[in-house]
C-alpha cells in the first residue's frame, strides 16, 4: 500500500501546464460577374499557432512529443 501511495505522489509532483494559441487568417477575393447567378469569390484560410508546455514541477522533462495535423483550406463559392 505504501508503494502505491508513493507512485501516485511522484506522478502528481510534476504537473504540466499546456496552452495552445492559433491564428486563423482567411483571404477572400471577389471574382468578376460572368453569369447571372450572383457574385462569386475564392478564399484561402491559413492556420498558424504554437503549443507552450511549462513544467511547473521540480522533475526534469527530457522529451515531449506532440502530434499536430494542420491543413490549409483553399476553395471557391
Amino acid at each position: 500500500m505504501m508503494l502505491l501511495i508513493t507512485i501516485i505522489t511522484i506522478a502528481s509532483a510534476a504537473p504540466l501546464e499546456i496552452s495552445i494559441e492559433e491564428k486563423v487568417n482567411t483571404t477572400v477575393t471577389p471574382q468578376e460577374y460572368t453569369t447571372g447567378d450572383g457574385p462569386t469569390f475564392t478564399y484561402t484560410t491559413n492556420v498558424t499557432g504554437y503549443v507552450n508546455i511549462t513544467n511547473t514541477g521540480s522533475d526534469p522533462i527530457y522529451d515531449i512529443w506532440i502530434a499536430l495535423k494542420l491543413q490549409n483550406i483553399t476553395g471557391n463559392c
